[in-house]
C-alpha cells in the first residue's frame, strides 16, 4: 500500500527519519493485514499546532503540553475497514508489531509505540513517535 497525496500532506513537517518509517511501514501494511484485505492504513495527523494540543489536553485526548507531535517527532496513524474508523489496540499492535517496529529496526531508527511507550498511565494506539536517541537528529 502507498500514501497517498493527503497522508503525504499530512506527514508535512514530520522528521524525514520517521517518514520513512511510516512510508516502509504502509508498503508491509498490505501483506501484514492480509486476512483483512478491506483493511487500510492512514496519516491522522503529523505536526500539530500549539492550540489543537491545548485542546487536546483540555479533553483528555492528551495528557502533556510537551507533545512531540509539535516538533514533528510524532505522528498518529489510523486504520479503516470499509470506510470508518478502527480503534481496536490489537490492530494498532499489529501494525506496530509486523509494519513500523521491523521498518525501524531494519533501518536503525528507534521509533516507540504509544500502546506501550507510555505504560499503563496512558494508552495511545495510534502514536508513534521517535525514540529520545533521534528527537534532536
Amino acid at each position: 500500500m502507498n500514501l497517498s497525496a493527503r497522508d503525504r500532506d499530512r506527514l508535512k513537517g514530520v522528521h524525514p527519519a520517521l517518514v520513512q518509517v511510516v512510508e516502509g511501514a504502509f508498503e508491509r501494511f498490505d501483506q501484514a493485514f492480509s486476512e483483512a484485505p478491506s483493511f487500510r492504513v492512514f496519516v491522522i495527523e503529523g505536526v500539530r499546532t500549539v492550540e489543537r494540543q491545548a485542546e487536546y489536553v483540555r479533553t483528555g485526548a492528551s495528557r502533556t503540553m510537551r507533545s512531540r507531535h509539535l516538533t514533528g517527532h510524532a505522528v498518529d496513524l489510523g486504520i479503516q475497514s470499509g470506510g470508518a474508523a478502527r480503534w481496536e489496540l490489537p490492530l494498532f499492535r499489529k501494525l506496530w508489531l509486523e509494519c513500523m517496529q521491523p521498518v525501524a529496526v531494519q533501518l536503525g531508527i528507534q521509533v516507540e509505540w504509544g500502546g506501550v511507550a507510555f505504560g499503563s498511565r496512558f494508552v495511545d494506539g495510534p502514536h508513534f513517535q521517535l525514540s529520545h536517541a533521534h528527537y534532536s537528529a
